[in-house]
């Protein structure tokens, strides 16, 4: 009789350290042997309880692959725990993958490095992107490490992963709009009754919009230079997204 698996990390140890979200599969490489993830994989999700996530080590031999009793079913917070570098990366598309790069030790999606293979399930016109996205001008702000579809849409740049959307546009500034603290007044008295929690600075506005005025709640910036102005607006399903949201928005430069 085969002897049951020893993980490294006794149950009654694991944290919860994301919401959770599914099960996935684990190589016994990670949570028995307890090497660190090196690849990351995301199939689309068979029954609604499954992410369609896959973790291995990067070495397993083809015949270890090859015999399911290397695998363990988990839910994705536990494998969080042995390996907390994978949490930016949870909310990727399926088709996403993910390998550890060797040198600097973080996750680069399978398009940089196999450029053929996973280049092909991108549409034409989407990209990925993560980390500080210049838009037009001059204008930037950092999506942390999570990645993102990027498209333009009618001039609008359009970028999401699950439950998170950004939307933006840059525009020129009018002539005769007068000073940079002349335009923050004017947004402030022309946002909409229902605005809350309105922060103005000396060349922004912030402002929340609750969901019962649009489709989801958002959090929103209008940020003004000498020669152009920023609309940004972040979408958002789940309130402890907010806190993500509102990193975004301060990011802007």
């Amino acid at each position: 009789m085969a002897s049951a698996k020893v993980f490294k990390i006794p149950n009654d140890r694991l944290k919860q350290l994301i919401e959770p979200m599914g099960g996935c599969i684990a190589s016994d490489r990670i949570t028995v042997d307890g090497f660190p993830v090196a690849s990351m994989s995301r199939n689309a999700p068979t029954n609604p309880q499954d992410t369609g996530w896959t973790f291995l080590a990067g070495n397993e031999s083809e015949a270890y692959l090859a015999d399911l009793k290397n695998f363990t079913l988990w839910e994705v917070n536990c494998i969080a725990n042995y390996d907390p570098d994978i949490i930016p990366f949870l909310f990727a598309m399926p088709g996403s993958i993910f390998d550890r790069h060797r040198k600097t030790g973080r996750f680069i999606e399978a398009r940089d490095s196999k450029p053929n293979a996973a280049l092909a399930r991108l549409p034409t016109g989407i990209t990925v992107v993560n980390g500080r996205v210049e838009i037009e001008k001059g204008w930037s702000f950092d999506l942390g490490e999570a990645p993102f579809r990027r498209r333009l849409d009618e001039g609008s740049h359009v970028l999401w992963r699950p439950s998170f959307t950004v939307w933006c546009a840059v525009f020129d500034t009018p002539k005769g709009s007068g000073t940079i603290a002349d335009q923050v007044a004017k947004q402030a008295e022309q946002l909409p009754p229902e605005a809350m929690n309105v922060v103005a600075s000396p060349k922004s506005v912030t402002y929340r919009l609750p969901e019962k005025t649009a489709p989801r709640p958002s959090l929103n910036l209008r940020a003004f230079n000498k020669v152009s102005q920023l609309k940004l607006s972040v979408y958002f399903d789940r309130e402890e997204d907010e806190e993500a949201a509102a990193r975004l928005v301060k990011s802007v430069r």
